[in-house]
């Protein structure tokens, strides 16, 4: 505490409560001065006594580096203290002597004597801990989409300029719309000139699904690449001929038969094998 001011403090009871306590705690008075905070956090950010109590409650080095911090710590020491709300929870970045910074849930809530608020009770939880979980799980929740986007467009190159993309599964709008950029990407990456679109696990296709395949194949022309499309199940054949794009795609039965086009449209001459006697 500061020579010069002095400050009424409350039953020592309550000092003794918020002395216990593991994370941070002290009380701001009315004039928003920190009247006292527990030694052990001050101790373990690095601060004595005269670093902090007898200040303004969120010009103390705790929050003096971040204005931001500043800011959220002032309002919602003055909200409490004027009863307008009787409780403030939010997040803040504090600060170690050293100049480290932690997050920390902020906690402020009124000291009551006699039904009048006297002072205002402050608690601070460091939740560095909690930060870099929330991150870890966020990186594996992102790794794990990535795998599932790629497992729904599974690209592959089969021969020198020729690329496979087996479809297997239901195909809503949002999967049509990842098969198309993961398609042209790797289009581009490669410079493919063929692409067979294989959809022989593919049961069922809406009119929306139906002009998104017709979109990529178009989009993939763009690129100089050729799209073949295997694969197609009568009930399909009958979608995409209700909305007119049977003539506009090149079809064959089969993944081998789309190869065999392919094949031969880059000058291959394909022979059956004879086996010698």
């Amino acid at each position: 505490m500061s020579r010069d001011h002095k400050i009424a403090q409350p039953e020592s009871v309550y000092l003794d409560i918020l002395n216990a306590m593991s994370n941070f705690a002290g009380i701001v008075d009315r004039e928003y001065r920190l009247t006292f905070a527990n030694r052990a956090v001050m101790e373990s950010c690095g601060y004595s006594a005269d670093d902090v109590v007898g200040k303004v409650f969120w010009e103390t080095p705790w929050f003096n580096r971040s204005k931001k911090s500043q800011e959220i710590v002032r309002d919602s020491v003055k909200k409490v203290l004027s009863g307008e709300v009787e409780r403030v929870q939010t997040e803040v970045s504090a600060f170690k002597k050293d100049g480290t910074e932690f997050p920390t849930i902020f906690n402020a809530s009124p000291l009551r004597k006699n039904g009048e608020i006297i002072a205002v009770v402050v608690e601070g939880k460091p939740i560095s801990e909690q930060k870099m979980l929330e991150r870890k799980l966020k990186d594996t929740i992102e790794k794990l989409k990535a795998a599932q986007e790629e497992l729904m467009t599974p690209v592959v190159q089969i021969w020198d300029k020729i690329l496979a993309l087996p479809v297997i599964g239901v195909v809503d709008s949002y999967r049509a719309q990842k098969i198309t950029e993961t398609l042209l990407k790797r289009i581009a990456k490669t410079q493919a000139e063929f692409v067979i679109i294989d959809i022989t696990g593919v049961s069922s296709m809406d009119t929306e699904v139906a002009n998104n395949l017709l979109k990529t194949v178009k989009a993939a022309s763009l690129l100089g690449c050729t799209c073949i499309i295997t694969g197609i199940r009568p009930e399909i054949a009958q979608t995409m001929t209700h909305i007119g794009i049977k003539l506009d795609i090149i079809t064959r039965r089969d993944l081998y038969n789309g190869l065999m086009f392919c094949l031969e449209s880059m000058g291959y001459v394909i022979k059956e094998r004879q086996d010698q006697v």
